[in-house]
C-alpha cells in the first residue's frame, strides 16, 4: 500500500465505512456524495446497489483530479423485498418484525474510481444473516437505543443488534457496509 500516492477519497457518510476504510492505513478523507437514492429504481439488489454506489462515486469524482474515489450502497432483502433506513420508528419496529426468525440477504455494491485513467471497478457482494426470533419487548429496547435509525433493515451487525443475530454467512465488512479486504487489494492493482 505505501507506493500510493493518488488521493483516497470515500464517498460516504457513513461512520461504520469510514471505520472499516481507516483499518487500511491509508490516508483518506470524506467527501458526501449528496445524491436522491430514491431516483434508483431497481427491483434486483445487486443492480441496485451497483447503480447507487457507482452514482455516488462519479458524483464526487469531478472535484478530484488524481484520486481514487470510493462510492458504497448497502441493502437488506428479504425474500423480494428491498429494506433501506427506516422511516421512523414505526418504520423501523416493521422491519425488524419482518426480519424476525428469518434469513435474509445483505448485499454491500462498491466502486473504485480512478480519475486519472479510465479504471473504474464496481462489484456487488452478498452475504446471508439469520436473525433470532425476537420478542416484541427485544424489538422496543433495541429501537430505544436508536441505532436502526440510520442502517438498511434498521439493524447494526456490528452494535447493539448483534443481539438479535443467530448467525451469518459471508464477508462481515461487506455485511458492515464496505469490504476493505476486497479494497485494499484492489488499490494495489490501480497504476
Amino acid at each position: 500500500m505505501k507506493h500510493m500516492i493518488k488521493q483516497l477519497v470515500l464517498a460516504s457518510s457513513s461512520p461504520r465505512r469510514f471505520n472499516l476504510l481507516n483499518k487500511l492505513g491509508i490516508p483518506f478523507i470524506v467527501d458526501i456524495a449528496n445524491i436522491d437514492e430514491t431516483s434508483y429504481l431497481e427491483n434486483d439488489p445487486h443492480k441496485l446497489v451497483k447503480k447507487l454506489s457507482c452514482a455516488k462515486a462519479k458524483k464526487v469524482a469531478p472535484k478530484y483530479e488524481n484520486a481514487v474515489i470510493i462510492g458504497a450502497d448497502t441493502v437488506v432483502y428479504l425474500g423480494r423485498v428491498i429494506l433501506g433506513k427506516p422511516k421512523d420508528k414505526n418504520d423501523a419496529r416493521r422491519m425488524l418484525e419482518q426480519l424476525s426468525g428469518k434469513k435474509h440477504s445483505v448485499i454491500t455494491g462498491y466502486t473504485l474510481l480512478d480519475t486519472a485513467s479510465s479504471y473504474q471497478h464496481t462489484e456487488s457482494i452478498g452475504s446471508a444473516v439469520y436473525f433470532k426470533k425476537l420478542t416484541t419487548k427485544a424489538i422496543t429496547s433495541y429501537i430505544n437505543t436508536g441505532e436502526p435509525m440510520d442502517k438498511a433493515g434498521a439493524y447494526a451487525i456490528q452494535g447493539a443488534g448483534a443481539s438479535l443475530i443467530e448467525r451469518y454467512k459471508g464477508d462481515l465488512e461487506a455485511i458492515i457496509g464496505l469490504p476493505v479486504t476486497q479494497i485494499g487489494k484492489l488499490l494495489k492493482t490501480i497504476p
